[in-house]
């Protein structure tokens, strides 16, 4: 029970840290791009410097969220059945 909380909390603060922190988030991600070129061997790494990136950030905290309160609720608000 303890790892599922733990699971739980950690996709709480990713889906925060999405939506309300986008805007640091994208500056990280693309000085990161920017400063180190092994990075943009990666695929998909530039989509980091696409102007629609934050609202993708932003909908996949939306996203994690809302997988976050089907886990709480399948893990603790559902009975088991029996």
């Amino acid at each position: 029970m303890f790892v599922t909380a733990v699971v739980a909390a950690g996709l709480a603060i990713c889906g925060w840290l999405c939506i309300y922190k986008t805007d640091a988030l994208v500056e990280q991600q693309r000085r990161r791009y920017e400063k180190h070129g092994w990075i943009r061997a990666y695929p998909f790494s530039g989509m980091v410097m696409k102007s629609w990136y934050p609202t993708y950030l932003r909908c996949s905290g939306i996203f994690v969220w809302l997988w976050d309160l089907v886990l709480i609720y399948l893990l603790w608000v559902r009975k088991p059945v029996r």
